[in-house]
Protein backbone atom coordinates (compact mmCIF):
# COMPACT_ATOMS: atom_id res chain seq x y z
CA UNK A 1 0.00 0.00 0.00
CA UNK A 2 1.35 3.52 -0.61
CA UNK A 3 0.39 7.03 -1.96
CA UNK A 4 -3.03 8.04 -0.82
CA UNK A 5 -4.93 8.89 -3.77
CA UNK A 6 -8.65 10.96 -4.89
CA UNK A 7 -8.98 12.20 -1.10
CA UNK A 8 -12.67 13.48 -1.59
CA UNK A 9 -16.78 13.76 0.31
CA UNK A 10 -20.06 13.10 -1.83
CA UNK A 11 -22.74 13.98 0.41
CA UNK A 12 -22.00 12.77 3.74
CA UNK A 13 -19.21 9.68 3.04
CA UNK A 14 -15.50 10.33 2.65
CA UNK A 15 -13.30 8.50 0.23
CA UNK A 16 -10.39 7.24 0.25
CA UNK A 17 -8.22 5.93 -2.31
CA UNK A 18 -4.64 4.74 -2.22
CA UNK A 19 -2.08 2.71 -4.38
CA UNK A 20 -2.73 -1.37 -4.03
CA UNK A 21 -0.25 -3.92 -5.17
CA UNK A 22 -2.47 -6.82 -4.60
CA UNK A 23 -0.21 -9.33 -6.42
CA UNK A 24 2.43 -8.61 -4.66
CA UNK A 25 4.22 -7.75 -1.10
CA UNK A 26 6.72 -5.33 -3.40
CA UNK A 27 5.13 -2.68 -5.86
CA UNK A 28 3.63 -4.25 -8.37
CA UNK A 29 1.16 -3.92 -11.10
CA UNK A 30 -0.94 -0.98 -9.16
CA UNK A 31 -4.83 -0.62 -8.97
CA UNK A 32 -6.64 1.76 -6.97
CA UNK A 33 -7.75 0.68 -3.40
CA UNK A 34 -10.52 1.99 -1.68
CA UNK A 35 -12.19 2.64 1.70
CA UNK A 36 -14.96 4.73 3.14
CA UNK A 37 -15.92 6.35 5.98
CA UNK A 38 -18.65 8.88 7.43
CA UNK A 39 -17.13 9.66 10.60
CA UNK A 40 -13.50 8.73 10.29
CA UNK A 41 -14.01 5.66 13.08
CA UNK A 42 -15.59 3.04 11.26
CA UNK A 43 -14.62 2.30 7.58
CA UNK A 44 -15.84 0.53 5.11
CA UNK A 45 -13.30 -1.55 2.61
CA UNK A 46 -14.79 -1.68 -0.83
CA UNK A 47 -13.61 -3.58 -3.82
CA UNK A 48 -10.81 -1.82 -5.95
CA UNK A 49 -11.85 1.14 -8.12
CA UNK A 50 -9.30 1.20 -10.77
CA UNK A 51 -7.79 -1.91 -11.64
CA UNK A 52 -5.25 -2.18 -14.91
CA UNK A 53 -7.92 -3.41 -17.32
CA UNK A 54 -7.01 -1.53 -20.77
CA UNK A 55 -4.11 -1.15 -23.17
CA UNK A 56 -3.58 2.56 -22.33
CA UNK A 57 -3.17 1.35 -18.17
CA UNK A 58 -2.14 -2.35 -18.86
CA UNK A 59 1.00 -2.00 -16.56
CA UNK A 60 -0.57 0.19 -13.27
CA UNK A 61 -3.50 2.69 -12.61
CA UNK A 62 -1.30 5.13 -10.76
CA UNK A 63 -1.79 7.88 -8.41
CA UNK A 64 -4.18 11.20 -9.04
CA UNK A 65 -7.07 12.78 -8.25
CA UNK A 66 -10.82 12.98 -7.53
CA UNK A 67 -13.35 15.41 -8.63
CA UNK A 68 -17.01 15.80 -7.41
CA UNK A 69 -19.08 17.21 -10.30
CA UNK A 70 -22.94 17.69 -10.68
CA UNK A 71 -23.96 14.00 -9.09
CA UNK A 72 -20.31 12.38 -10.65
CA UNK A 73 -17.12 11.66 -9.22
CA UNK A 74 -14.62 11.74 -11.14
CA UNK A 75 -10.62 10.18 -11.21
CA UNK A 76 -7.89 11.50 -12.64
CA UNK A 77 -4.87 8.73 -12.93
CA UNK A 78 -1.95 7.65 -14.83
CA UNK A 79 -1.75 5.06 -17.17
CA UNK A 80 1.18 3.60 -16.84
CA UNK A 81 2.33 1.13 -20.38
CA UNK A 82 5.74 -0.45 -20.89
CA UNK A 83 6.87 -1.18 -23.90
CA UNK A 84 10.06 -3.58 -23.77
CA UNK A 85 9.49 -4.78 -27.14
CA UNK A 86 11.98 -1.52 -28.14
CA UNK A 87 14.89 -1.62 -28.85
CA UNK A 88 15.27 2.11 -27.46
CA UNK A 89 13.55 1.11 -24.27
CA UNK A 90 15.60 2.56 -21.21
CA UNK A 91 12.39 3.23 -19.38
CA UNK A 92 13.19 7.24 -18.94
CA UNK A 93 13.49 8.38 -22.34
CA UNK A 94 11.67 5.70 -24.26
CA UNK A 95 9.70 2.54 -24.85
CA UNK A 96 7.20 4.12 -22.31
CA UNK A 97 3.44 5.53 -22.13
CA UNK A 98 2.51 8.19 -19.29
CA UNK A 99 -1.24 8.71 -20.07
CA UNK A 100 -3.30 10.70 -17.95
CA UNK A 101 -6.67 9.20 -17.93
CA UNK A 102 -10.34 10.21 -16.34
CA UNK A 103 -12.73 7.82 -15.09
CA UNK A 104 -16.19 8.36 -13.95
CA UNK A 105 -18.53 7.16 -11.31
CA UNK A 106 -22.52 7.92 -10.51
CA UNK A 107 -22.17 5.60 -7.16
CA UNK A 108 -18.61 6.43 -5.82
CA UNK A 109 -18.08 2.79 -6.10
CA UNK A 110 -18.15 1.60 -9.94
CA UNK A 111 -16.05 3.41 -12.04
CA UNK A 112 -16.45 3.02 -15.75
CA UNK A 113 -16.21 5.40 -19.50
CA UNK A 114 -12.50 5.14 -18.64
CA UNK A 115 -11.28 8.34 -21.47
CA UNK A 116 -7.54 9.02 -22.51
CA UNK A 117 -7.13 12.61 -21.96
CA UNK A 118 -2.94 13.26 -22.67
CA UNK A 119 -1.13 10.47 -24.62
CA UNK A 120 3.18 11.00 -25.15
CA UNK A 121 2.60 13.37 -27.82
CA UNK A 122 0.67 15.70 -25.57
CA UNK A 123 3.20 16.32 -23.28
CA UNK A 124 6.20 19.33 -23.28
CA UNK A 125 8.89 18.14 -26.33
CA UNK A 126 11.68 18.35 -23.24
CA UNK A 127 9.70 16.22 -20.94
CA UNK A 128 10.52 12.81 -20.73
CA UNK A 129 8.50 9.40 -20.17
CA UNK A 130 7.84 10.09 -16.86
CA UNK A 131 4.68 12.48 -16.73
CA UNK A 132 1.80 11.67 -13.91
CA UNK A 133 -0.42 11.71 -10.92
CA UNK A 134 -2.91 14.52 -11.73
CA UNK A 135 -4.16 16.86 -9.66
CA UNK A 136 -7.55 18.47 -10.87
CA UNK A 137 -9.70 21.09 -9.27
CA UNK A 138 -12.30 23.73 -10.38
CA UNK A 139 -11.24 27.05 -10.68
CA UNK A 140 -13.82 29.49 -11.38
CA UNK A 141 -15.65 28.42 -14.46
CA UNK A 142 -12.95 26.03 -15.72
CA UNK A 143 -10.87 23.23 -14.60
CA UNK A 144 -7.71 23.44 -13.62
CA UNK A 145 -4.56 20.62 -13.28
CA UNK A 146 -1.44 19.81 -12.68
CA UNK A 147 1.32 17.19 -13.63
CA UNK A 148 4.68 16.06 -12.15
CA UNK A 149 7.31 15.18 -14.46
CA UNK A 150 11.40 14.90 -15.41
CA UNK A 151 12.55 17.42 -17.82
CA UNK A 152 15.76 15.35 -20.07
CA UNK A 153 18.02 17.64 -18.13
CA UNK A 154 16.92 15.59 -14.98
CA UNK A 155 14.93 18.51 -13.40
CA UNK A 156 11.81 17.75 -11.76
CA UNK A 157 9.12 20.32 -13.05
CA UNK A 158 5.35 20.73 -12.69
CA UNK A 159 3.07 21.25 -15.84
CA UNK A 160 -0.28 23.32 -15.51
CA UNK A 161 -3.02 22.29 -17.78
CA UNK A 162 -7.11 23.98 -18.52
CA UNK A 163 -10.23 23.23 -19.70
CA UNK A 164 -13.51 23.69 -19.95
CA UNK A 165 -15.35 20.57 -19.79
CA UNK A 166 -13.38 17.87 -18.32
CA UNK A 167 -12.27 16.10 -21.62
CA UNK A 168 -10.59 18.83 -24.17
CA UNK A 169 -6.95 20.11 -22.00
CA UNK A 170 -4.84 22.90 -23.09
CA UNK A 171 -1.24 23.85 -21.96
CA UNK A 172 -0.78 26.90 -19.59
CA UNK A 173 2.99 26.57 -18.25
CA UNK A 174 5.61 24.43 -17.16
CA UNK A 175 7.20 25.44 -13.83
CA UNK A 176 10.53 24.55 -12.62
CA UNK A 177 13.34 25.88 -9.94
CA UNK A 178 16.51 27.42 -9.74
CA UNK A 179 17.26 25.54 -7.23
CA UNK A 180 17.30 21.60 -7.85
CA UNK A 181 14.35 19.49 -6.05
CA UNK A 182 15.34 16.47 -7.39
CA UNK A 183 14.90 15.25 -10.89
CA UNK A 184 11.29 13.92 -10.86
CA UNK A 185 8.29 15.90 -8.68
CA UNK A 186 5.67 13.28 -7.78
CA UNK A 187 2.31 13.50 -6.62
CA UNK A 188 1.68 17.81 -6.72
CA UNK A 189 -0.48 19.53 -4.99
CA UNK A 190 -1.97 23.23 -5.75
CA UNK A 191 -3.88 24.51 -3.22
CA UNK A 192 -4.60 28.51 -2.09
CA UNK A 193 -3.76 29.82 1.54
CA UNK A 194 -5.12 32.95 2.23
CA UNK A 195 -4.13 35.01 -1.13
CA UNK A 196 -1.48 32.87 -2.06
CA UNK A 197 -1.12 29.75 -3.68
CA UNK A 198 0.94 26.39 -2.78
CA UNK A 199 2.28 23.61 -4.66
CA UNK A 200 3.48 20.54 -3.24
CA UNK A 201 5.18 17.49 -4.48
CA UNK A 202 7.68 14.71 -3.28
CA UNK A 203 10.98 14.59 -5.59
CA UNK A 204 12.79 11.91 -6.31
CA UNK A 205 16.41 12.11 -6.21
CA UNK A 206 15.90 14.75 -3.50
CA UNK A 207 17.95 12.80 -1.24
CA UNK A 208 16.82 13.27 2.32
CA UNK A 209 14.31 15.51 1.24
CA UNK A 210 10.53 14.10 0.39
CA UNK A 211 8.01 16.49 0.69
CA UNK A 212 8.79 20.05 -0.73
CA UNK A 213 6.71 23.30 -0.82
CA UNK A 214 6.78 26.38 -3.19
CA UNK A 215 4.04 29.47 -2.03
CA UNK A 216 3.66 32.07 -4.79
CA UNK A 217 0.75 33.48 -6.75
CA UNK A 218 -1.21 31.59 -10.06
CA UNK A 219 -2.21 34.32 -12.56
CA UNK A 220 -5.33 32.63 -13.62
CA UNK A 221 -5.71 34.07 -17.06
CA UNK A 222 -1.73 32.62 -18.21
CA UNK A 223 -2.01 30.01 -15.77
CA UNK A 224 1.35 30.31 -14.52
CA UNK A 225 2.91 30.12 -11.19
CA UNK A 226 5.54 32.72 -9.60
CA UNK A 227 6.77 31.83 -6.38
CA UNK A 228 8.42 33.59 -3.58
CA UNK A 229 8.75 30.94 -0.64
CA UNK A 230 10.27 27.53 -0.64
CA UNK A 231 11.13 25.35 1.45
CA UNK A 232 10.85 21.13 3.09
CA UNK A 233 7.94 19.71 5.08
CA UNK A 234 9.88 17.16 6.52
CA UNK A 235 13.07 14.77 6.47
CA UNK A 236 13.71 11.69 5.70
CA UNK A 237 11.49 8.97 3.70
CA UNK A 238 8.52 8.75 5.53
CA UNK A 239 6.65 11.61 4.32
CA UNK A 240 5.03 11.26 0.44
Amino acid sequence: LNDPNGLCQIGETHHIFFQYSPFDVKPGLNYWGHYTTEDFIHYQYCEPALCSDEKFDCHGVYSGSALGQDGTMYLFYTGNVLRRDREDYDYTTAGREHNTIRAESEDGLHFTKKTVLLYNEDYPADLTCHVRDPKVWKEGEEYRMILGGRQKSDQGAVLFYRSEDLKNWKFDSELTTEKTFGYMWECPDFYPVGDKYVLMFSPMGGKERTSVYLVGDFDYDTGKFFYTISGEIDWGFDYY
